[in-house]
Parts: C-alpha cells; structure tokens; sequence
C-alpha cells in the first residue's frame, strides 16, 4: 500500500477502501455530497464501485463513525490545535487540510457523534453519521488535501480513555447527551455539512438552556433552523424529528414540545433566510471570475457581487463573494457550456462541472386538436410546396434543438400585420423562448456580434441588408460555418460552436442581394391580407393556451425526406429575388439568351456576344467580367472548335447539358448553320 504516501493528483478510492473505510464520491472541488450517502453509513461500497470511482477527478468522502471503525479530530484553527496539542495524543495517520488537519482514531467501544465544541473550543469532532474529505481531494480554494503522516508510516492509534470521556462528557443540564436514534443527517447539497453544523450547535444550545428557559430556547433555535429550512425548501419535519427527542430529553411535555415546534415553524418560515436564497439563486463562473445568476441571467463581477448582497451577509469576516466560494456554500463550474442535448443547470463533463445554459422549454405533447395551427399556416403560406417544407423545418429544429439547417427563411409579404411575427414567436416559445433571440439589422451591421452565442433562432425583423452582395457573403458564413466568432465590448474575441438557425422577415421588396447559384436561403412571399384584430386575439390566445397541442402535431410530421443540409426548394419568390439581384449586365444578358437576335445562338463566340451588347450600347472593358456574368446565367464554355474560318472558342448560352456531351461536328454545325433572316437581310 506504500501508493498512500505520495501525493496523487485524485484519491485513492481502493488504497482507502482497503483500509476498511467506506468511501463514496463528491465532486470535484467540493466539500458536500451530491448523492444520498446513507447506504454507506451501514454498508461499504461494492468493490466494483470503487473500481469505478478509482482515477477519474473526483473528490473522496470518508464515512466515519462504526462502519469505518473511525473517529476524526477535524483541526481548522490556532485554538483548536492549541487544544489537541495539550491532549498528548499518540502518534496517528494526520491528513492536511485547506486551513488545517484530520487526526484519525479508531472508533471507540462507547458511540460518539459529531460535535463542534470541545471544553468551549471550536474543535470538531467528526464520529457516527459523519464524514471527511479524503487525501487527494481538492477543497474548494484549490488546496489539494495530502497525508502529513500516511497509514503507511504508522498504525491508526485508539484514543486514550481520557480523550474518549472528554469527547462524550455531558454539557450541563443536558439530561440526555446523544442525539436520538430518530435523528438523520439531512441532505441539503451544498448546504449539508454547514446545515447539519448549525442543526448540532442548536441543539447544545438547547441542552445547554437553563432551567425556566427551555421553552423560550426551544422556540429561538427551532425559528432560527427554520428560517434556514424555508430558504433551502426543505421538509420541517425532519428538523422536528430531530429537535422532539432533544427537548423531551431536557424536561418538557410532549404537547408543550409539539405547540412550540408548530408554531416555530410558522413564524420560521415567513421569514426564510435571506443569504441561503441568494447563494441558491446564483452559480460562481471560475474561468470568468463571475457570479451568474442563472434564473435572471445576470452577471456580476465577486465585488459587484458582494456590494448588491452586503445587507443580508451573515458573518462581518470577509467579503460574502469570499464566504460562499471560500465554504462551498455556492455552485462553482468551470465555464459555460450551451447544450441543448443534455439537461439544463449544472453538468460534468471530462471531470469538471460546467453551467448548462440551454434551458429546456417543459412542452409537453398533448394530443389535441391543433386544427387552428394548420388553418393559420394555410392563410399565411397557401402555396402546398412551401408550407409542407416551412412545417418541416419547424418540427426538425423543435425536435432535434442544437441541430443546424444549411439555410435560412427569408419571410416576405407586401403588407404588415399578416402573421409572420407570430409564426414566429411560436416557434421560439416551442424551442423555449430563452435559448432564441431577436436582432436587427443595426446589430447585425455592428463590430459586436452578442446574438450569436448561446442561441438556436436569431429572428431579424425588417430586414433591410440589400446594401451589396458583400452582405450576402457574410451572412452565408453566419448561416452554414459550424462555429461562430463572437466579438464581445471589454472582452477577447472567442470562438463558439454555432447552433442557430436563422429567419429574416421584411416587407421590402428586395430586402437582400443574393448569388445567382444560391443554395442557403428558401425564400417565401406570402400573399396573405390583414385579418380582422378579433381573429387575432382569439388565435393568439390559443396557441398560447395549446402549445403542447402544436407540439404534438409537429412531432407527426414526416421526416423522412427532410435534407436539412441540401438546397431548399427554389421558389417563385426566390426566383424574382434572384433577378433582383442581379446587375445591369447580367439582366441584359439574361435578354440576349431569352431573344437570341442576331448573332446570338445557343452555340456561339464571346464576340458574338459582345457585339450584340454593343448594338445596345453596352460596352464590356473586361473579358474575364463578361464570362463571370455569363455563367451566372448558366452559360458553359465549350473550349476550342475547328470552324470553316479557322479555330476559336465556342460557348453554349442554352441547353448546356445538350452541347456539352455533342461532338465538335455537332457543335461548328449549330454555330455555322443557314443564317438566319436577320442574318440574311
């Protein structure tokens, strides 16, 4: 067993399980359980268990008490070290702590449970339904806990009998000095090891009460524990359960002990603990040094933090930043992640937590009639084609959230007030409506790019970006890059995977320039006129009322031929889009190829065309230029062929497919056939 003496990195779960003790998992950094530990108060983990815990960045609880044959003088303080020193104690297996030792002892033949005061001195003692943090362990401050003196340099010593009575003297007037055997350890994760403390100084309080004042003290620390288990949400009966046994113990009645619980918890609870609801509501950021609130998403630097919350701190000692990140009283995570294919909150991940800032939208499908959902689609896109594919990119991005299409809507209609923004806001409120965002085209514009972080639909209203195709270019890496970077005021640029989807709404005619060999958007103009506002109110009033019904029905929708990744359908809209886009030379072109006068033909020389441009008075200075035009339109060039005046370089202007695969006979035939009359005149 020499691994014990050397400082790993992780415990040592089977070196500890080989010992005798019962051990069992904490996470990483923390000092309170995460699981319900009970089971391992009377049985010890199965050895396949600790194989399992053995190695991965975990933390290392140490049941104490019997089941490990184990007590533990817990040392944290100049004073309870000046104590232990006096003690004359024989020579034992020390572990070092953050601020501090373990000495650990056998367990002695008479139970002793945990305490927190030793003759007036705050030294703990950690006995049956306790634990410690195990060497190899990191504390919450980055200490690594360590052996001083390793089970290998000695034996675990038993306690003198002198120390074994001072740890089980009575305190005055205590009448009975062991907790019941009703009471239990109450679970309260990060809150477990500072709320059982304060339950056990309570109760010394109570045993400590004179008499005449056991009533009043009853009543004081039962408002006080309830006030903490208000805050935490816990179950008073618990406490009660505890307290009863305590109080009957020191003399009082049952029903006086019952009428003083009841009404402590009355008062208790109207009054929760303030600073126990502030360190639930937030989690601390380590690689941002933040404080993150994830119910109102606010962040706040450990100064800021401490200033908002200075009235409710509990202790003068320290800043409060200093006093929940310093006593695990705080959720700590390393980062934030967005992923919307794991729960929402805290997760692990490689062994360190992270804040899961996905948040789960809680739609649950009902079946229902959803007849109102598909009646307001048919109004908004009438075209079947359109609407069956717009139905499936909804249920694809609702039922497969974090999933990217390789384009984006752009949804367009001559008039307001058609629906649009309500098709909309129901889709974000389906994927929930915190893990999507509005922007503008302002924001859209600017150096800062916030909206792009953290997000499955970027909705933008009145799209207005047809300034050039530039534009274009840009927001088509936005559409298909599978990371984004964000550029963020007073912080380093960062790259972040790109989970959203896009939709862009206008009522511009030409709201975007696109390629003419486009394939990231699908493109929709609804012909949809205004309905009256009480058709309105009473849709809008039923979808909000039957989201699950809508969610329902998209989760019947078929998608089995759905390609989220290949070019949409092209439609008519997208199609008028595209001739808006292009330049004056292009349109002309596209009239030459559409008229075909002389010389143009489907099979003919650049300077064929040219010379037809020029007859419209339109001169083309560079050749390279013309033939990009060109095959925007879908233009092929045929390379060199043979002609009766010698060699030169043929283009198809139509049918491309027909005079790519025809021979050079085939070819010099349609470009030297019988002129035409135009030709011939």
């Amino acid at each position: 067993m020499n691994m014990l003496t050397v400082t790993t990195a992780t415990p040592d779960f089977e070196a500890s399980s080989d010992l005798g003790f019962s051990v069992f998992p904490l996470p990483r950094g923390e000092k309170a359980p995460k699981m319900s530990w009970k089971r391992f108060q009377s049985e010890h983990p199965h050895p396949d268990e600790v194989a399992a815990w053995q190695g991965e960045e975990l933390n290392m609880a140490i049941v104490t008490g019997s089941i490990s044959d184990l007590l533990v003088i817990d040392v944290d303080s100049p004073a309870a070290q000046a104590l232990v020193d006096k003690l004359d104690l024989p020579k034992t297996p020390i572990s070092r702590t953050s601020n501090g030792r373990h000495y650990l002892f056998k367990y002695p033949p008479v139970e002793v449970r945990n305490k927190v005061r030793i003759k007036g001195v705050p030294l703990d003692v950690r006995g049956e339904g306790g634990f410690i943090v195990g060497p190899g362990s990191k504390h919450p401050d980055g200490t690594i806990y360590r052996w001083e003196v390793s089970p290998d340099d000695c034996d675990i010593a038993e306690l003198p009998a002198e120390v074994v009575e001072l740890l089980t003297e009575e305190a005055p007037n205590a009448g009975v000095a062991k907790l019941s055997g009703n009471a239990k350890y109450i679970e309260a994760g990060n809150f477990s090891f500072w709320l059982n403390r304060q339950i056990t100084e309570r109760i010394q309080e109570l045993r400590d009460a004179a008499e005449g004042e056991r009533n009043n003290t009853l009543f004081r620390v039962s408002v006080n524990l309830a006030n903490h288990i208000a805050a935490l949400d816990l179950d008073w009966n618990d406490i009660a359960a505890t307290l009863k046994p305590e109080a009957l113990a020191i003399g009082l009645s049952p029903d006086e002990t019952s009428r003083t619980l009841e009404s402590a918890w009355t008062r208790g609870k109207e009054a929760p603990t303030a600073w126990l609801i502030v360190a639930r509501e937030w989690v601390y950021v380590a690689a941002r040094d933040r404080f993150w609130s994830p119910k109102t998403r606010q962040e706040l630097k450990p100064e800021a933090f401490s200033r908002q919350y200075a009235d409710i701190k509990p202790t003068e000692k320290g800043t409060f930043a200093s006093l929940l990140t310093g006593s695990g009283l705080i959720e700590k995570v390393l980062d934030f992640r967005f992923l919307p294919d794991q729960p929402g909150g805290i997760i692990t991940h490689q062994g360190n937590k992270f804040l899961n800032t996905y948040i789960e939208p809680g739609i649950e499908p009902i079946d229902g009639d959803w007849r109102p959902f598909q009646e307001f689609l048919e109004y908004l896109i009438p075209e079947a084609c359109e609407r069956d594919h717009l139905t499936k990119m909804l249920a694809y991005t609702v039922r497969k959230p974090g999933k990217k299409l390789s384009y984006a809507l752009l949804l367009q209609s001559k008039v307001h007030g058609v629906g649009k923004s309500t098709l909309v806001e129901i889709w974000r409120n389906l994927l929930g409506f915190q893990n999507t965002r509005m922007t503008n085209s302002e924001e859209m514009d600017s150096p800062y790019q916030s909206y792009l972080e953290d997000t499955l639909l970027v909705v933008l209203e009145e799209m207005n970006l047809g300034s050039g195709i530039n534009t274009y270019g840009r927001l088509k890496a936005l559409i298909t890059s599978p990371t984004a970077v964000v550029n963020l005021k007073y912080q380093p640029q960062r790259e972040v995977p790109n989970l959203m989807n896009l939709v862009f709404l206008s009522n511009l005619e030409t709201p975007l320039l696109l390629e003419q060999q486009d394939r990231r958007y699908f493109v929709i103009d609804t012909p949809a006129s205004r309905r009256d506002s009480a058709y309105w109110t009473q849709f809008h009033s039923w979808w909000r009322a039957n989201l699950g019904v809508i969610r329902f029905f998209l989760d019947r929708v078929d998608l089995s031929d759905f390609q989220p990744h290949e070019a949409p359908p092209l439609t008519p809209a997208k199609e008028r889009l595209l001739r808006q886009s292009e330049t004056s030379l292009v349109q002309n072109l596209r009239l030459l190829i559409e008229e075909m006068p002389y010389p143009v033909k489907e099979v003919c020389k650049m300077d064929d065309v040219r010379w037809a441009l020029r007859k419209r008075s339109i001169r083309i200075d560079s050749p390279r230029k013309l033939e990009s035009a060109l095959k925007s339109l879908g233009a092929k060039p045929l390379g060199q062929s043979r002609l009766s005046s010698g060699k030169a370089n043929l283009w198809a202007l139509a049918n491309t497919d027909l005079w790519l695969s025809a021979s050079h006979e085939a070819r010099r035939e349609a470009y030297e056939g019988p002129p035409s009359e135009e030709e011939a005149a």
